[in-house]
């Protein structure tokens, strides 16, 4: 993967310890598990894009039916990203 031999990456949630790949979605599929806290989905969508120029990646959640860890953890995400482009212009 960081050769950039593979374009997919299948893994569990070991993605929220601090993998770092340049260039990357993220899709999780059954957020809806009840190992995927809060914390945890916050914790793996920081993964995408973090090193680079690039930064159109996207993380999606895949469920059949929404949680409150899904629904927070979207919350917090999106106002992060506000404050992140709010420090960009300061």
């Amino acid at each position: 993967m960081r050769k950039g031999e593979y374009r997919i990456l299948f893994c569990t949630t070991i993605l929220e310890r601090g993998v770092t790949f340049d260039h990357i979605s993220v899709i999780i599929m059954g957020a809806n598990h009840n190992i995927f806290s809060k914390s945890v989905l916050v914790q793996i969508a920081g993964r995408v894009d973090r090193k680079g120029a690039y930064h159109y990646g996207q993380v999606l959640f895949f469920y059949n039916q929404q949680t409150q860890a899904i629904g927070e953890a979207c919350d917090e995400i999106k106002r992060m990203n506000r404050l992140a482009k709010e420090s960009l212009f300061v």
